[in-house]
């Protein structure tokens, strides 16, 4: 519908799951790869008469088969798995979900008040902290690192009463976003002038400062992240922090769920840019492999795959035309 905001996921046997705000309501649909498809309002599930799931609060279990929505309507948590399509409730707003831990926070002035709960809903513990931009939860390890608005980095265990302070985030400018990525193992840290990768135990990976600065598509299954200075993108990689590739002038049009390549359309036309730097292709880009390993093009209706691995190594024209196109999983 016009003015809804959609997010994808890659889920376990569901192909693409869409999150679409509709109004104030939650539209989830999935592709399988058979081509059938699904679709239900989170309202249709809960039985709420006036339901309120902000899309963008959305927290997505790393492995794609559980969300948590915010209920702002009942200020709580709605916990849904995909695969068995069951409910399970939090108290408080969603900051983060992996495997058994569940974790949720509300603000009273100032303050926070952190909940660390087990998956079927029993309470671990409550950790009282100043407020939380943003936080993830490592693979294998039940601990919730986060980074508040002064830059602050802290891990709270459900085992421990207190957070404990384990770095800090240099920015001239308060904390605007922490954004969980590479499985949980990075976050990616705003301000108005600052990009900071940090891993979860506080030590920094990355550190670009620049006047109006911002990331774009950091999300818990990004190995890579754009960073846009000005005209700029810059293509960096999220485990060392280095710089993959970088253009100007250009447009984002699509990115893979890992986030490491980008397909652009600038003055020049459509390029892909990635490992292989920038590579210029004909036609229209339709599509990017969530691993970054191919594209979809389409030129005069012919669809061609283009197979990538630090450049296009191969090109395969398909048995089919038209001008849309979507990787779905198997």
């Amino acid at each position: 519908p016009s003015g809804a905001t959609l997010r994808s996921v890659r889920a376990p046997g569901a192909g693409v799951v869409l999150i679409g705000g509709t109004g104030d309501d939650l539209t989830i649909a999935s592709l399988s790869a058979g081509g059938s498809s699904t679709a239900r309002t989170l309202s249709s599930m809960t039985g709420e008469p006036t339901p309120r799931y902000p899309v963008t609060e959305v927290r997505l279990d790393p492995l794609g088969d559980r969300l948590a929505v915010p209920d702002a309507t009942n200020f709580q948590t709605v916990v849904v798995d995909l695969a068995a399509e069951t409910l399970t409730y939090f108290p408080d707003l969603p900051l983060a979900l992996r495997g058994d831990l569940v974790v949720t926070a509300q603000r009273v002035g100032d303050r926070m008040e952190l909940g660390l709960f087990a998956a079927s809903g029993e309470r671990l513990r409550t950790v009282p902290t100043e407020v939380i931009v943003g936080g993830t939860i490592p693979p294998s390890a039940s601990r919730f690192v986060f980074v508040n608005a002064s830059g602050d980095i802290w891990s709270a265990r459900p085992a421990q009463g207190e957070a404990e302070r384990i770095g800090a985030v240099s920015a001239q400018t308060a904390i605007t976003s922490a954004r969980a990525a590479l499985d949980g193992r990075r976050l990616v840290v705003s301000s108005a002038e600052t990009i900071t990768v940090i891993d979860t135990d506080g030590n920094t990976v990355l550190r670009r400062e620049s006047p109006g600065i911002i990331e774009e598509g950091a999300a818990i299954s990004s190995r890579c992240v754009t960073l846009r200075l000005g005209t700029t993108i810059e293509l960096v990689d999220l485990n060392e922090g280095g710089l993959i590739a970088s253009t100007s002038d250009v447009d984002v049009t699509a990115r893979s769920h890992d986030g490491c390549l980008l397909a652009v359309s600038g003055p020049t036309g459509a390029a892909l840019l990635g490992s292989g730097g920038v590579t210029p292709v004909t036609g229209a880009i339709l599509a990017v492999a969530p691993d970054s390993s191919a594209a979809i093009t389409s030129e005069s209706g012919v669809l061609r795959l283009l197979r990538y691995d630090e450049g296009i190594d191969e090109t395969v024209n398909l048995a089919v035309r038209g001008d849309l196109a979507e990787f779905v999983a198997s």
